[in-house]
């Protein structure tokens, strides 16, 4: 035989290019990698051996036909010294890596009336899993199974580790009172435990009257400034010409100055708005009526806790700051902004104490919440209508709907009564803040950031979510969602409500840093349950979720359904189904889905799929589960367990592309029922894989389908490949594959 070595490329020159495919033997070079240097070769027969050193440049080597002739070919990635080699001491040639000898890019035996077999000359000898630039070739072992090995027992050996666990961005300074704490995510046995670092708000206590906690304050305290000493009204205010004081209870009959104030609210105003005044302060006292405003004016209460309004604040085409105050409502509205009216709520209680009073409304203005607390009862709720409404370190308890606004919250608390925050055609931003209230979003933008998110129940005949977008756009960046601790249970549930984290139609999302606590399933469950993520419907750009984690899910960690989803680094545990897909499109580097009591990921109904770094583990049913039309690609994929569980990878159902799965890197470990099941009419490639500890290794049902295995072994308890009789010659199907197993082909009926 005759080899020719050219740079970057090592060929047999007697080669014949019609080659009988039972025979199980490929030829060709292919190229060596780019940063090869040198290249060694070295040749062995009858028990003496010679070494020859080559740069890459074009140079002729003639070995004789020979059945005991070994030929190994290694690659350095630097240049070699012009030396005399001698035979058993390539350990000392530089490049080497200090191992006895370098992994070698192959090795071939020559047989007689064939070209050279592809085998290893050593089989402790670890090979990554890639091709090898060199002539490929296998060596035929009985019932048309290839092995690599010189005596079909070798065995390329590899291990696709688990992804590296999501890392969170580096969290820097948490809000003000809010703690850096340690959150243990369980991962099971094989991955192992993964500790993330969060900011977590204070815990939430009950405050009385007339005191609040917002989402960074550490107990409760006073709702603005508290009253100074016994004086009646707040410090401050020069008795002059522009101020307007009135005390409740004063004699009839004053002019509106410190010494004689006017005696209710009614008179100041209508005063104030003489005189153009810049400002109306209240004394402590009970005023048993509302209070309106127009034009550039101040209201300033001595205190919330003993300034109290039993009527409507209604604010006109105002422009000013509101302080100090409280206001009662029984049967009236209780906030009015509108006309263009620019006003600030600092430090004001807004309590309504009927659900007649649920109507309070901010429009066609704009109105900053400073400090202040709102309490509304079950009913209750806020409109915001074309306006804008910042909540800025207060604490809202009741609902809220914004249409064609603007709403921003930073630093609150927002607790639900029984409903949601509802934006339709809004921009909605959240910072910083702690909400235990449903977020739904319509046609608009959403975006939520460093906040803290608990479930809230709802009487409303829709599924129990924190966050849903339906249309327009979503960010999530930095949150924790703790959907399973509920609070505010408010009967009755109707049936069939389904707790999920977030919940997206056609509205495009991008999720990063978000920690989503859902219930964990109960063993042996099949009732439709609690969900982390649900995305649906088609959606101009792809969702991207990143650096992700999802505990728990009745139902499913993530459900993607007829859309787009890009994941990178993300985490599914323990959930009933890690990722369920119904004719979803999935782009996915570095996933991780561990202990589901169904399957890890089943992708079905017109799904495709590209998965890179993925590992799924412990997962009671199934691994991977892929039907519908595909294609479905792998790369280092690894689906491993430690109890018995049926089956590693399930590909069922009629497939109308010809290959529609590809598998590179795969590994599969564990006392699987099934390792691999391949229905009729599924198309398979898989290529470098490793399958090990399963009762059945491959099983192959029905001829419909291309199917391949290429560069593996297949180490089982019973049975290595489970195949239909159709399948009378197996050389089509399989090249460089190896089987250890107690009955190594089962043939079974179609």
């Amino acid at each position: 035989m005759r080899a020719l070595l050219l740079p970057g490329l090592l060929v047999a020159s007697h080669l014949s290019a019609c080659v009988r495919p039972e025979e199980l033997w490929v030829t060709g070079g292919e190229p060596l990698p780019p940063e090869t240097r040198s290249i060694i070769l070295a040749a062995s027969r009858a028990g003496s051996s010679f070494e020859l050193f080559a740069l890459p440049t074009p140079f002729e080597l003639t070995i004789e036909r020979d059945p005991d002739l070994r030929l190994l070919a290694i690659a350095f990635d630097r240049d070699l010294p012009a030396l005399d080699l001698v035979p058993g001491r390539l350990g000392s040639i530089p490049g080497s890596g200090g191992r006895r000898i370098p992994p070698p890019l192959a090795i071939f035996m020559a047989e007689s009336g064939r070209p050279f077999a592809r085998t290893l000359a050593d089989p402790n000898i670890e090979l990554p899993p890639h091709d090898w630039p060199a002539i490929l070739g296998s060596k035929r072992c009985g019932e048309g199974l290839s092995y690599v090995g010189s005596t079909c027992g070798s065995t390329v050996s590899f291990e696709v580790r688990p992804p590296a666990p999501p890392v969170f961005t580096e969290l820097g300074q948490c809000p003000a009172g809010w703690e850096k704490k340690r959150h243990e995510v369980d991962r099971g046995p094989g991955p192992g435990p993964q500790s993330l670092e969060l900011c977590e708000p204070p815990p939430r206590l009950s405050c009385g009257p007339g005191l609040t906690q917002a989402a960074g304050d550490q107990g409760c305290r006073s709702i603005g400034d508290p009253c100074l000493g016994a004086e009646s009204f707040p410090r401050g205010y020069a008795d002059t010409s522009t101020v307007v004081f009135v005390l409740a209870g004063a004699p009839r009959g004053g002019d509106g100055s410190r010494a004689r104030p006017y005696a209710t609210l009614g008179e100041a105003s209508t005063e104030a708005a003489l005189r153009g005044a810049r400002a109306v302060v209240l004394g402590r006292g009970r005023y048993r009526e509302g209070l309106r405003l127009e034009g550039t004016i101040d209201v300033a209460g001595a205190c919330a806790g003993e300034t109290i309004l039993e009527g409507t604040l209604a604010l006109a085409a105002h422009h000013g700051r509101v302080s100090g105050l409280s206001v009662i409502a029984s049967s009236t509205t209780a906030l009015e902004v509108r006309n263009g009216s620019r006003s600030v709520l600092d430090g004001v209680l807004i309590t309504a104490t009927s659900s007649q009073s649920d109507a309070s409304r901010v429009v066609d203005s704009e109105l900053e919440v400073r400090g202040s607390a709102i309490e509304l009862p079950s009913a209750g709720r806020w409109v915001v209508s074309g306006a804008r409404l910042s909540m800025v370190d207060t604490s809202y308890r009741g609902q809220l709907r914004a249409e064609l606004s603007q709403l921003s919250v930073h630093g609150s608390a927002i607790i639900g009564s029984g409903g949601s925050l509802t934006a339709s055609s809004s921009t909605v931003s959240v910072d910083q803040s702690y909400l235990a209230i449903p977020l739904s979003g319509h046609n608009g933008r959403m975006e939520v950031r460093r906040s803290w998110l608990v479930g809230a129940s709802t009487t409303e005949r829709e599924h129990q979510r924190s966050i849903y977008a339906q249309g327009g756009a979503l960010v999530v960046s930095q949150v924790t969602i703790e959907q399973r601790r509920i609070i505010l249970p408010v009967p009755p549930a109707y049936p069939g409500q389904a707790q999920i984290g977030i919940e997206l139609h056609t509205a495009p999302a991008q999720i990063s840093d978000v920690l989503v606590l859902m219930p964990e399933p109960a063993q042996g469950s099949t009732e439709r349950g609690s969900i982390g993520l649900s995305v649906s419907e088609p959606v101009v750009q792809p969702h991207r979720f990143e650096r992700l984690i999802v505990e728990g899910g009745g139902w499913a960690g993530l459900a993607i359904n007829k859309t787009q989803a890009e994941l990178v680094d993300v985490g599914i545990h323990r959930g009933h189904s890690g990722i369920l897909g119904d004719g979803a499109s999935i782009e996915a580097e570095r996933l991780l889905i561990t202990q589901s009591l169904l399957d890890g990921v089943n992708l079905r109904l017109a799904s495709t799929a590209v998965l890179r770094d993925v590992g799924v583990y412990e997962s009671v049913s199934t691994g991977l589960v892929f039907k519908g039309e595909g294609p479905y690609r792998g790369t280092r994929v690894k689906v491993a367990t430690e109890r018995r569980s049926a089956t590693g990878i399930n590909l069922e159902e009629a497939f109308n592309n010809p290959v529609s799965v590809f598998l590179r890197e795969l590994d599969i470990q564990g006392p699987f029922a099934g390792s691999i099941q391949v229905g009729n009419g599924t198309g398979l490639e898989v290529t470098h894989f490793r399958i090990d500890g399963a009762n059945l290794g491959v099983e192959l049902l029905g001829v419909n389908g291309r199917r391949s295995l290429k560069k593996g072994t297949i180490r089982t308890e019973s049975t290595g490949l489970d195949v239909a009789n159709d399948l009378a010659d197996l050389a089509p199907l399989l090249d460089g594959v190896r089987v250890e197993a107690p009955r190594p082909i089962k043939r079974t009926k179609p």
